[in-house]
């Protein structure tokens, strides 16, 4: 089991750092750059349109989704978004399978941001609209739709952490921990903290109890008895 953990513990150390999806349009084309090998996309595939509709539905939905380029003679890329990771692969060959340690919100906040902070290298290099200024509105529309998914999404997530929360006070999850603290209401902040320092107190006397058993001796419980009644 040891083995096991230090393996997976080395696997996240080697992860690299991934801080952008695509790189800027240009001339027609766009590389990934989250992946090791490679790719090259051409215009062929809308992909800041395409690209941003699947986002919105794998965030809308919570279901895996997958997205694509056109390499041109080199054939068709794909990219699956899992809660695993991502999962990319050739048209023409599916053996060779790259896994990303990229997990979906993570990705589609990416692709968000490299698509909006070059919107106007999007809207000269790709063919969207009949015009530029068509191209622009198409991509913003997709733009604002998945930002108002993020928040959606956020204000559920606030509301259910909230409830959890609420439930582990009255005794309900007190194995409750919480990633991130700005989803706390702010009347509920100092509550909560309270409550962590009183859990973590219990807890620890838990474990020095425990610990005392283990050291006793096994005879520690005849102690003050008659040996006539061991």
């Amino acid at each position: 089991m040891e083995n096991i953990k230090e393996s997976f513990s080395d696997f996240i150390k080697n992860q690299p750092e991934i801080n952008s999806l695509l790189s800027i349009p240009k001339a027609g084309w766009v590389n990934l750059k989250f992946t090791k090998k490679e790719h090259e996309l051409s215009w062929l595939t809308c992909v800041p349109l395409h690209w941003l509709e699947a986002a919105i539905y794998g965030m809308k939905t919570g279901e895996p989704f997958t997205v694509w380029g056109d390499q041109e003679s080199a054939g068709i890329v794909y990219c699956t978004v899992t809660h695993d990771g991502c999962y990319v692969f050739e048209e023409y060959n599916y053996r060779d399978v790259e896994y990303v340690w990229l997990f979906p919100g993570e990705f589609c906040r990416l692709l968000y941001k490299d698509i909006s902070e070059n919107i106007d290298a999007w809207v000269k290099e790709w063919d969207i609209g009949d015009t530029p200024e068509e191209s622009r509105r198409m991509i913003q529309e997709k733009l604002d739709e998945l930002e108002g998914v993020f928040k959606e999404n956020r204000e559920k997530a606030r509301r259910d952490l909230n409830q959890r929360i609420r439930d582990a006070m009255n005794g309900d999850g007190w194995g409750l921990t919480v990633t991130d603290e700005s989803l706390i209401d702010e009347d509920l902040i100092d509550e909560w903290h309270a409550f962590c320092e009183r859990r973590e107190e219990m807890f620890e006397e838990k474990r020095k109890g425990n610990n005392q058993e283990d050291t006793q001796p096994d005879s520690i419980a005849y102690l003050g008895m008659d040996p006539e009644d061991v």
